[in-house]
């Protein structure tokens, strides 16, 4: 679910200011550390809670939906200019090695920090691939592995940039 808390804190929503801190306090949960947030959802004239917890346990970045026809909305856009994507990644991207003691608490935690930053790569590359089937500029930055500063990337770690022959 994509909370949109810009409108949200717009709107005359009595309950407004008790939602968006809902809202960011289930962006904080993360699961198996911090408890997930119940929200009362109706669906079909039945009343259901709803648990919410941070969304980088679906997906850590997003463009927009794939099968949205990018072409289709600049046009409807009138847009002189194509969007450019800027992607900014407040993670290191390389695999780290560690000890880990054989412990339960201790394995499921590195297996954990290893989906999520897998996951965040993986996203890169979806987000990636998207712009460049829409033929939109893409930059990237992240934490290297030198932690020293560098220019914006044009592809995630493994992509080379394609140039026309």
């Amino acid at each position: 679910m994509i909370w949109r808390v810009t409108d949200i804190a717009a709107s005359d929503h009595p309950g407004k200011v008790d939602l968006i801190r809902k809202i960011i306090l289930a962006s904080a949960s993360i699961p198996a550390a911090f408890p997930p947030v119940a929200f009362e959802v109706e669906a079909n004239g039945r009343h259901y809670d709803e648990l919410h917890v941070d969304g980088g346990a679906v997906s850590q970045v997003f463009l927009y939906p794939a099968a949205i026809d990018w072409a289709r909305v600049l046009e409807k856009l009138e847009s002189p200019a194509k969007p450019k994507v800027y992607v900014i990644r407040n993670s290191r991207l390389d695999p780290r090695g560690t000890t880990v003691n054989r412990k339960l608490f201790a394995i499921a935690g590195r297996t954990i920090s290893s989906l999520i930053r897998t996951q965040g790569v993986g996203d890169l590359y979806r987000i990636y691939a998207q712009s460049q089937r829409d033929s939109l500029e893409f930059n990237l930055a992240f934490i290297p592995e030198s932690r020293a500063g560098y220019p914006w990337g044009n592809s995630p770690p493994g992509f080379e940039s394609r140039e026309e022959d």
